[in-house]
């Protein structure tokens, strides 16, 4: 389990308040397929819905999706790491803020288009697979 900061404690790293749960899980052994990546969001939603908690969202960081969300959008994928710092700074800011980051780095007008298709979908599961499958981008 991951740290956990009480209200009345400030995260020290920003000086702010807040409170959040991690768990990490990891997959050890050779899979084919992605297989083993999509048992183990499973297993997070079934352990989810269980303890009936309300609506949650899960938030999937994989780097053969990122790097295939970078390509589709037409991004140098020289640029990962630098294009990954500005992506992660969506929870904190929106997405013209990271836009602008994005297009101070080199990113094209277009390519940011193209990913904020990407990192701003929302939806259940099979829908949000259906989207992608139908998907012009």
């Amino acid at each position: 389990m991951g740290k956990v900061y009480r209200r009345d404690q400030p995260n020290m790293k920003s000086g702010r308040f807040r409170e959040f749960w991690q768990c990490d899980l990891d997959i050890a052994g050779v899979y084919t397929d992605m297989i083993a990546d999509a048992e183990v969001i499973k297993v997070i939603n079934d352990i989810l819905i269980k303890l009936d908690i309300g609506r949650f969202c899960i938030k999937i960081n994989h780097r053969k999706l990122l790097e295939s969300m970078f390509e589709v959008s037409g991004c140098n994928l020289k640029m990962f790491a630098t294009i990954c710092s500005s992506i992660d700074k969506l929870d904190k800011e929106p997405w013209e803020n990271v836009r602008k980051e994005l297009v101070d780095k080199g990113v094209s007008n277009e390519s940011c288009d193209v990913l904020n298709e990407f990192v701003l979908k929302r939806d259940e599961p099979l829908k949000l697979l259906e989207y992608l499958k139908s998907s012009k981008l």
